[in-house]
């Protein structure tokens, strides 16, 4: 019974791993940044070592875009990452993301 309950959880486990999806890059081939998608709409976003969590509009097949206070990131499929856009006013800061 034991085996039992240890196998179903490990099997919970990796499930709600497997759902995660997590993408990195550096902003201006500078700065560290990640998105983790945790399911449905929801993603976490991280700018050096500071995180956010929202919400994202669009498909995460094609194109995305998600609010980071009075900022904007935009993420468009490109292989097996996206190619990022970080807009504040006019102010654009570029990066590429690399998923796996």
């Amino acid at each position: 019974m034991r085996v039992l309950v240890y196998t179903v959880l490990i099997l919970l486990a990796s499930i709600g791993v497997a759902q995660a999806e997590k993408c990195t890059g550096k902003w201006g081939g500078q700065a560290n940044t990640s998105v983790t998608f945790s399911g449905g709409k929801k993603i976490s976003y991280c700018y050096k070592a500071q995180c956010w969590t929202a919400q994202f509009a669009g498909s995460k097949a094609n194109r995305l875009r998600f609010n980071v206070g009075r900022a904007v990131v935009s993420l468009r499929k490109a292989g097996k990452g996206y190619k990022a856009i970080w807009q504040s006013g006019a102010r654009k800061a570029f990066a590429n993301l690399s998923c796996g």
